[in-house]
């Protein structure tokens, strides 16, 4: 057995002894049909694997779920590796976590990495291919089918099968139904041959059955299934309606006969959980307390199926998340957590059990005799009720529409309604009535013709006051004579209330009374005699605030609005709304069952308000309210009982805060896992996990991938084995630990275009406690970058870049000693040509020096002697001193080219000069020139300096500065040397 349940297998009649207790009010719960993606109506077995996904056997097909989606798996004619057949007889998952599938055609072996199924059927051992039932027997796989029991070896699928004889060999009888393993003993049932037992020792069978002289012997030869309880008691349910008890003492047998109105039985299998046996059974659920025996049964039957005397349920099952699962005959699969225990609701139906006379409720009470009053459109009912949440049969009251029911001192019940002001007794009859003009203040009676009161309550006093529509407040004063007293209209010297129309009163603990009306709410204070009015803080343009309710707790005053929750501040003699997340601000009704617990009903749904921490849960018709928005002011608070809430569709309570389950609290945290990524993009590329398809590519999660740069997308499936709240359920992820990415109710994670580099996937979910769960998994996998960003890459580019440069440096460096061999050839080219040019000018000097000295000396000498011939008029005197200046200009210019080629001159002779003498020498020789011009000479010449150079060259440039210093000086100025 799997899981710590255990199973009972096929049908069996059973009841304990005496009559089956009448019908709880069901749980919520939650049904999935073919509508919902399941392939059939008819649910016959089910299991719940490794990852924690659920896999439900139906007349057409195996369907996986994951609490979201249906996944379906068929026989196909044309594929041998599809279902043996689409009827699921059977479901098991063996010590290797493999998924076996009996069907009415053989056996079938799941492969979940393939996908696919391998068949074992007649034609392959099998002794026959109708599977009743499948378990694990110490390394071998038992099946029962229709002709005899075979064994599987589970290492080398060697099939073998016991004989059908009664001779201790085998069963005593071919049809077997049910197998159960224990430590050193199988129990196998068999159609006709009663209950088999197998000694795994002497591998002999010993056989228990009908003696119709025993009575204590087993009740019929037609056992179905065998359960063993957590109190070591065996059980064996039979065909025909009786439950036998196994005393191994006597190896006897107590019969327990069915219960007497209910004639059969069915029950298909059982559970074990939390000190009860649940059993899926024609009778709905059934429910035993395994310490007094006491049975109990839900129909398990939705609103709308309630044309069904109760659900037909085949299969049940506990997951690990501790969901409760039952499989039924057409209709479907059924979910129910231990949560959805706290909410039960009440229905109209004519006939059904734990259901309404009357819906569309406003008024309720509890009485002190534990009747259950309610105020319908069609009158004011009571119902007989039990702690359990058990419904009696309605009772109808009066015809009053009963808007609010209040409990008076004298223990008596005031009724406002929409025919006035009704006093009941405590057995519910009619003691008084006021109406009509009777309750309607006179001045009113010509504009008010009706009495609908809103509105009850009764002061600390006894008085009664009733809040009607239009007719505003009003306080009876003498019951016996009906007459009441105004309170609150025009004219009224305590004050007037802001609106005539009275939804709300509350008698407060200082004996206030506070009035809600459809325009805020007034407070008269019977201590000053004296109204006071109260708006309310509204938005612009929004319509006036409408009190629903009025509530007193812990000294503070709370509002029901729609307008949301206000509360009143006495510091501030004030009402603040208060800043709730509501997803609707019409509030019809509040009730406070503990000091820091606060439940309101709206238009959307009801919460429960942690004051303190300011937490909000919600709660809607899918967690298994009446209905999914409430437009009526009725709450009901009970101490024992819990709360109870009024509505369209009929009443919703929610049990002791709704922690009290028949059903174990969870002990593990579901598991969130990753499963698959499915990979679009031209080509794959990966590191340790295998590629199955592509496209798309599927790749398992348990170690780090890669992919190509070129990947379009990556999505990433996950899944988590929480069955609770699935609808509501958030999930979120975040990349290389930055900011969490909300990623809704998707079971997907979807990356598109990603960038070359590490990638880690983190993963949360949020549960129905609204804590967010970690996937303590990481996701792990790189894109790889293109070639050309590889390292690989990069050095080929920096190795071709270091080539180039190279290459271009030796390439620049030819070049330039090219050049520069080019540059040499020239200088030395241009070096000659220099050289010759020099060449030409020395011999140019000196042709100079000799062709034009010799011409101008000879020119010079003729003039000289012509000028001192006194035989020349005075014009041409004139004349030859022109000529003669001239003349000896050009041998003043011919001695300078002389001197200057005697400077280039290469070959000179050097001679060490005391330089400071030639000086004193120059100097001295110039003293009677500057001293013509009155030029004075002052001379520092103490240097010791020795020279190696031509001494004309040094004559000459001491003679031309000496020259041009007395040239150019003025008179009376002064030289230094």
């Amino acid at each position: 057995m799997h899981h710590g349940f255990f199973v009972l297998l096929l049908i069996v009649i059973c009841s304990p002894l005496g009559t089956l207790a009448a019908p709880l009010p069901d749980p919520n719960f939650t049904t999935f049909n073919t509508q919902n993606g399941l392939s059939n109506a008819n649910v016959y077995n089910m299991v719940q694997d490794e990852q924690g996904y659920m896999w439900f056997g139906t007349e057409d097909g195996l369907n996986r779920f994951d609490g979201k989606d249906f996944t379906v798996y068929r026989y196909a004619s044309d594929d041998p590796n599809s279902l043996a057949s689409n009827n699921i007889t059977a479901l098991v998952i063996d010590s290797q976590q493999r998924i076996w599938v009996g069907t009415d055609n053989g056996l079938s072996l799941f492969n979940a990495d393939t996908q696919l199924f391998i068949n074992i059927q007649t034609k392959d051992g099998l002794t026959n291919n109708r599977i009743n039932a499948i378990t694990e027997v110490d390394g071998e796989l038992w099946v029962a089918t229709d002709d005899r029991l075979n064994t599987i070896n589970l290492d080398n699928f060697k099939i073998s099968a016991f004989s059908a004889n009664a001779d201790g060999s085998g069963t005593n009888e071919a049809w077997v139904g049910s197998i159960l393993n224990e430590p050193n003993t199988v129990w196998i049932t068999t159609w006709g041959g009663g209950l088999n037992r197998f000694d795994k020792q002497t591998r002999q069978f010993r056989y228990y059955t009908h003696h119709p002289d025993k009575a204590d012997s087993l009740s019929t030869d037609a056992a179905l299934s065998v359960f063993r309880d957590s109190f070591g008691q065996l059980w064996v349910g039979t065909f025909n309606s009786t439950l036998n008890l196994f005393n191994a003492t006597c190896d006897c047998f107590t019969r327990l006969q069915p219960a007497v109105d209910i004639e059969k039985i069915a029950i298909s299998n059982m559970i074990e959980a939390n000190g009860y046996v649940w059993m899926a059974s024609s009778a709905g659920l059934l429910q035993m307390n395994m310490r007094t025996q006491e049975f109990s049964n839900y129909k398990m039957l939705k609103q709308f199926e309630l044309g069904h005397t109760n659900r037909d349920v085949r299969t049940i099952f506990l997951s690990a998340d501790k969901t409760l699962w039952l499989g039924s005959a057409s209709l479907g699969l059924v979910a129910v957590t231990p949560d959805d225990f706290a909410f039960q609701s009440y229905f109209y139906s004519e006939k059904g059990v734990n259901t309404l006379a009357a819906e569309d409720v406003s008024g309720l009470a509890i009485t002190e005799n534990g009747e259950l009053w309610t105020g319908a459109v069609d009158g004011l009912y009571k119902y007989a009720f039990s702690a359990s949440g058990q419904l009696g049969k309605g009772e109808k009251l009066s015809d009053d529409f009963a808007l609010q029911i209040i409990q008076a001192q004298d223990n008596s019940y005031w009724v406002a309604g929409n025919k006035g002001l009704v006093q009941l007794n405590a057995q519910g009859q009619i003691l008084k009535r006021f109406k009509g003009k009777q309750i309607v203040p006179a001045a009113l009676h010509d504009t008010v013709s009706f009495s609908y009161v809103y509105a009850v309550s009764q002061g600390r006093s006894g008085n009664i006051y009733a809040g009607m529509w239009r007719a505003g407040l009003v306080e009876l004063d003498n019951p016996e004579l009906g007459t009441f007293n105004a309170i609150g209209h025009a004219d009224d010297p305590r004050g007037t209330l802001q609106s005539q129309t009275v939804l709300a009163l509350l008698n407060d603990t200082d004996n206030n009374l506070w009035i809600g009306t459809d325009n805020g709410i007034d407070r008269y204070s019977k201590k000053d005699n004296q109204i006071r009015n109260y708006p309310l803080d509204t938005l612009a343009n929004q319509p006036n605030v409408a009190v629903n309710q009025i509530i007193q707790s812990a000294n503070n005053i709370w509002l029901a609005t729609n307008n949301g929750v206000y509360q009143y501040q006495s510091s501030q003699d004030a009402f603040v709304k208060l800043n709730l997340p509501l997803k609707s601000s019409a509030v019809q009704a509040l009730a406070q069952v503990q000091d820091n617990e606060m439940w309101m009903s709206t238009a959307n749904g009801i919460y429960k308000w942690t004051i303190d921490s300011g937490k909000l849960q919600h709660f809607t018709a899918t967690d298994g309210l009446q209905r999914g928005s409430f437009n009526a002011q009725s709450v009901l608070p009970h101490p024992q009982l819990g709360v109870f809430f009024g509505g369209i569709n009929g009443v919703s309570r929610i049990k002791g805060g709704i922690n009290q389950s028949p059903l174990p609290a969870r002990s593990t945290q579901p598991r969130l896992q990753w499963l698959d990524a499915i990979i679009s993009g031209p080509e794959i590329t990966q590191g340790v996990i295998a590629q199955i398809n592509f496209p798309p590519s599927l790749f398992a999660l348990d170690e780090p991938f890669s992919l190509d740069y070129d990947t379009q997308a990556i999505e990433l499936q996950y899944f988590v084995s929480d069955y609770w709240g699935v609808d509501t359920r958030q999930y979120r992820y975040r990349i290389n630990q930055g900011a969490w990415i909300e990623n809704q109710n998707q079971t997907s994670v979807i990356l598109n275009e990603l960038k070359p580099g590490e990638y880690t996937i983190e993963l949360a979910y949020l549960n129905v406690n609204e804590q967010w769960i970690a996937n303590p998994q990481l996701v792990n996998f790189s894109i790889n970058a293109p070639f050309y960003q590889t390292p690989i890459a990069y050095f080929v580019f920096a190795l071709t870049l270091i080539l180039l440069i190279s290459g271009f440096y030796h390439w620049r460096n030819m070049r330039l000693r090219q050049r520069q061999v080019r540059l040499e050839e020239m200088v030395q080219n241009k070096t000659s040509e220099v050289q010759a040019l020099l060449e030409q000018k020395e011999r140019l000097f000196t042709n100079i020096s000799h062709e034009l000295r010799t011409p101008l000396t000879l020119i010079n000498g003729p003039l000289q002697q012509l000028n001192q011939d006194t035989l020349f008029a005075d014009k041409h005197r004139v004349m030859l001193d022109l000529a003669m200046n001239n003349t000896k200009r050009l041998t003043n210019l011919v001695e300078k080219v002389v001197a200057l080629a005697a400077v280039v001159q290469p070959n000179k002779i050097l001679e060490r000069i005391n330089i400071d003498n030639e000086l004193n020498s120059y100097i001295n020789a110039f003293t009677p020139l500057f001293a013509e011009k009155q030029i004075q000479i002052k001379t520092s010449i103490n240097s010791h300096v020795i020279l190696e150079c031509n001494s004309d060259d040094v004559h000459s440039i001491i003679e031309n500065l000496l020259s041009n210093a007395l040239k150019y000086s003025p008179v009376k100025g002064w030289v230094s040397v």
